[in-house]
């Protein structure tokens, strides 16, 4: 059991490293450049780096909870403003982050949860996306439910697996747990909320409802 948490936890901290990662590399190559813009550039990589370092430190201690604690820290999310965030931490010069949502639409749930279920599925896509693509982030309100569609320009979900990618350690990856999406279903599920995978021939789709 002690090994399935350690890969567990080993998965969740591996996230925020990316775009810790890429705004370091952002830093160095405009100052190399001499970009004008320099200082703008600066201070927005440098708060992706605090916001991240901070979700990491806050992570590790939430872990131990996170699979038995059934109350949440309920408060008011913009998902204009959430996905925003999102956007900022993993948009690079070859993986482009759009959102697409037509007004403030506010729910009410766990913020840190939530980052933390979206960003596996953002993951999964940078990670397939080596050589660049594009995630596009749709959000509608349908009566009382918030849609959101995610979907990469990379390839599809086939049929036959859009049910086994939520399992615990499946993964066609040839590095990784295969926990990422079994925890965003988890992290869903306790909104009330369902989350599906579309199957399609080009272009992983993730279909959340809350």
């Amino acid at each position: 059991a002690w090994k399935e948490i350690a890969q567990r936890i080993a998965h969740e901290i591996k996230n925020p490293l990316t775009p810790i990662k890429l705004a370091a590399e952002r830093i160095e190559r405009q100052f190399k450049k001499g970009n004008e813009n320099f200082g703008s550039i600066l201070e927005k990589s440098v708060n992706v780096i605090y916001s991240e370092v901070e979700h990491l430190s806050k992570l590790v201690k939430e872990f131990r909870q996170f699979a038995t604690n059934e109350n949440l820290n309920i408060e008011e999310v913009n998902l204009k403003q959430f996905f925003e965030e999102l956007k900022n931490s993993y948009t690079t010069d070859k993986f482009k982050v759009e959102i697409n949502i037509d007004k403030d639409i506010k729910i009410k749930g766990d913020k840190k949860l939530l980052k933390q279920a979206f960003i596996n599925i953002l993951q999964n896509s940078f990670e397939k996306l080596k050589d660049g693509g594009k995630v596009e982030i749709n959000v509608k309100q349908e009566n009382s439910k918030i849609k959101i569609f995610v979907k990469d320009s990379g390839e599809g979900i086939p049929k036959e697996e859009v049910e086994k990618i939520f399992l615990p350690y499946y993964s066609k990856k040839s590095k990784g747990s295969g926990l990422g999406l079994t925890i965003t279903k988890d992290i869903i599920e306790k909104h009330g909320g369902k989350i599906r995978a579309v199957p399609s021939e080009k272009g992983a789709l993730f279909e959340i409802a809350l």
